[in-house]
Order: structure tokens, then sequence, then C-alpha cells
């Protein structure tokens, strides 16, 4: 039995660390991988739904949050990646997956989204019973899979081959894609 959640947020990245792009998409994957928690957290509660102190963090993360982290990636990180001098066709592939991974997960994000929506309040049926923690651990386990890969693989290579420059570009349209002034 999983303890109940008491508690549960996403406190917002702060808008300096922006200045540090990479530190930023790290600070968002471990903001990801709480929110995986709480979602593990719904599907193997015993108490009763709905749980609105997962449910709105998970619903705003999901649909406003994750969307953006995407972007960042495939906007702004990967195209950089892919204009690096050294850069070689195993990178290219890297990011091809990680691509192909990012359009698989955010069709699962809006699954999750809507059938919490839909669903929550009427969980007592049994097709929703056997569909809604299968569905929550695929995305799950999607997710952290995708996360491990990049922070083992992607973001270290970012640290090795991008300059400031780059990141100062990177870190400006990440801040614009939030409507945050980019911190001097």
């Amino acid at each position: 039995m999983v303890p109940p959640v008491q508690h549960f947020r996403l406190d917002r990245i702060p808008d300096n660390l922006l200045r540090e792009p990479l530190d930023f998409l790290f600070a968002d994957h471990m903001r990801q991988r709480k929110m995986c928690n709480a979602i593990d957290a719904i599907h193997m509660t015993d108490e009763k739904f709905p749980l609105p102190e997962l449910e709105e963090p998970i619903f705003a993360y999901l649909s406003e949050d994750f969307p953006l982290h995407i972007a960042d990636e495939e906007c702004d990180l990967f195209p950089t990646l892919r204009t690096t001098p050294d850069r070689d066709h195993d990178l290219d592939d890297l990011i091809d997956a990680l691509m192909r991974n990012h359009a698989i997960e955010l069709a699962m994000a809006s699954d999750v989204i809507v059938y919490l929506k839909r669903n929550l309040h009427s969980l007592d049926e049994a097709d929703n019973v056997s569909q809604f923690p299968r569905l929550l651990f695929m995305f799950t386990d999607c997710l952290r899979r995708h996360l491990a890969i990049e922070d083992q693989m992607l973001l270290p290579l970012a640290r090795k081959r991008l300059g400031i420059s780059d990141l100062s570009r990177i870190g400006r349209a990440m801040a614009k894609r939030r409507n945050i002034i980019y911190p001097e």
C-alpha cells in the first residue's frame, strides 16, 4: 500500500536558471520524475478517487509545462546540436529516437489528461478500473526511460559541444516561449 499523498506540487523553476538552459532542462527532468511518482501514487493507492491533491498539478504540468519542455528540446536544443562541427551519425540517431519518443509521450500525456478528466470520478466501471492503471504505468515507464537517456547521454554531449553563444541563444528562446524576460 502506497501512503497517501498529503502535499504534492511541482515547484516552478527559477527564471534565472534560463541563463543555464541545460541545467533548466535537467531541473525540469527532476520535476517530471516527481510527477511520475505522483502518477504512480494515483494507481497504487487504496484510497478512493478522486485525489485532487494530485490531479491539479499533474493536469497543469502535462497540459502546460510538458509541451514547453518538448518544444525547448525540439525547436532549440536538438537543432543546435545538429549544427555542431563535431556532430556524428550517432548523435543524429539519438536525436531522431528522442523526437519519436516525444511524439509518443505527448500522445500518451494527452490520453492521461483526457482519461483523468473523463473517468476519474467513475472508476467503479470495470473497463475504467482495468485500463486506467495500465495507461498510467505505460506513460510513466516510457517517460522515465526517456529521461534516463537524456540525462545520461544527451545533456552530457550538449555540455561538451555547445558554446556560450549557443547556450545563450537556447536560453533566450526558452524564456521567450514562456513569456519571461531573459535574466541578464
